[in-house]
């Protein structure tokens, strides 16, 4: 069904994120995040991925981790490791590496207590609660074998934020199990208790999705009715807020809106959504293309939206290079934004080439690729297309690698011999000259012996 809306803007967070624990010490029914044989992410590792997630233009990037990982005594040797007394110590120290890379950092740990939140608060621009209208703690329900979940647990966790003046966001999971009356209640309730709140950011519905493996892999997801249904509660409870759903209901966000929906929330287009793996982020050209489709605007929006959030001082330098990234990008002709599907280097997109970019000095690039029989043109014989793709790549990055984001605008090819299947061949980018805003490259790729296969040169626009 087409449905058409009076224009209608949809505003969303640029963001990343990064699992830093998934062991956890609940194993809810609906959960495949829980992982209790995985590592804590080293510090080091943590701080180059928020150094890559900001080059490619996030906002915003989310700490995620398991309910109270520190009970494991693995994580407690790696929490020794990294020189951490407590869970709380590490994520305030990656919190500040995100904060020293330029983003802002948001805590998703599961259920915090009053230290967690206290320790967290110094260097987190805020933190993410999930909660549940019902405990369903019985033989057999969502939560046999969960601790503090359930609606008995949601007003400790918002007070422990406001004492901490620490923002915060709210996820209400639906669907595992309540009543759709504990569900509109609870929606209210929440609202009469803190939608006031000057620390509370915004607010979004999390519908329980079946995913093979889990002990509710064949509970039926809720209907489009009850979703929308749970969605105008919202907007009664939350009447000033920006409200969200979940990026797996994208195909209906459009028919949503009629029912309250006014924001996507944090969209990892860089990461995907670790929680929901499964499900895949939608690319943002996709995304704002489908939505103008329904005469709906898709808007960029910075993660705090409050005053007092805005002004908490140890922010401020953050959230002020985080909005010039975001009018920068509003600014930008094309929005170029690096989700790791690149076809030929991207590690995210499993039917691509996955090519790893050498670049060891500024104005080239190289690799060294082993075609397969799925690349041939004829038998035996790497197919052009390939060639030249390859080729535009390396010289892309032997420009990219000077600190310059650029776009083909024209490349030439000469194909000299045929490219055989199966052998390793290097090819190699450079950045040859270029003029204000226009920048040259020649490219060539070669047997090991040296022979050359295919040379291209190519002009490239700055964006």
């Amino acid at each position: 069904m087409r449905v058409m809306t009076q224009g209608t803007t949809l505003t969303h967070v640029f963001g990343a994120a990064v699992t830093v624990c998934r062991v956890c010490r609940n194993s809810c029914g609906y959960c495949s995040f829980r992982d209790v044989e995985s590592d804590l992410m080293p510090l080091e590792k943590l701080a180059a991925e928020f150094i890559g997630f900001a080059k490619a233009g996030a906002i915003q990037v989310s700490l995620v981790s398991g309910d109270s990982p520190h009970v494991y005594p693995s994580i407690q040797f790696a929490l020794k490791r990294e020189s951490c007394v407590a869970f709380s110590e590490y994520l305030r120290k990656g919190c500040a590496l995100a904060v020293e890379a330029g983003l802002l950092p948001v805590v998703e740990a599961g259920a915090l207590d009053p230290f967690d939140v206290q320790t967290v608060s110094e260097m987190a621009a805020s933190v993410r609660f999930s909660l549940t209208a019902a405990g369903l703690h019985g033989k057999g329900e969502a939560h046999a074998e969960a601790r503090n979940r359930g609606p008995e647990h949601a007003k400790g966790l918002i007070e422990q934020a406001h004492r901490s003046q620490l923002p915060y966001h709210l996820d209400f999971l639906i669907g595992i199990g309540e009543t759709e009356a504990e569900r509109h209640e609870f929606l209210r309730t929440v609202g009469t208790f803190c939608g006031a709140d000057p620390w509370l950011q915004d607010v979004r519905l999390v519908p329980f999705q079946p995913i093979p493996g889990t002990a509710m892999s064949g509970r039926p997801p809720l209907g489009f009715e009850q979703v929308a249904a749970a969605m105008r509660v919202l907007r009664e409870a939350f009447p000033v807020h920006f409200r969200a759903i979940t990026p797996h209901l994208f195909s209906r966000f459009a028919e949503l809106t009629g029912h309250g929906l006014n924001d996507l929330g944090p969209l990892p287009f860089l990461t995907g959504d670790p929680v929901m793996s499964g499900f895949p982020v939608p690319a943002y050209e996709t995304l704002k293309s489908r939505l103008t489709e329904h005469n709906i605007l898709l808007s960029e929006r910075l993660p705090l939206t409050t005053p007092a959030a805005e002004n908490r001082g140890s922010m401020t330098p953050t959230l002020a290079a985080a909005r010039n990234r975001l009018l920068n990008r509003d600014q930008a002709k094309i929005k170029l934004i690096d989700d790791k599907h690149c076809f030929v280097c991207g590690h995210r997109n499993t039917q691509g080439l996955q090519i790893t970019l050498q670049k060891n000095d500024p104005g080239t690039c190289s690799t060294v690729w082993t075609s397969g029989p799925a690349h041939q043109g004829y038998a035996g014989i790497v197919h052009g297309g390939i060639l030249t793709t390859l080729l535009d790549e390396m010289m892309g990055h032997a420009i990219i690698s000077t600190g310059i984001l650029a776009v083909t605008a024209e490349m030439r090819i000469k194909f000299l011999r045929p490219a055989p299947i199966g052998f390793p061949l290097t090819v190699v980018g450079n950045r040859t000259g270029g003029r204000g805003r226009v920048h040259l490259a020649k490219g060539v790729v070669m047997l090991p012996d040296g022979t050359v296969l295919a040379e291209a040169e190519g002009r490239f626009v700055e964006c």
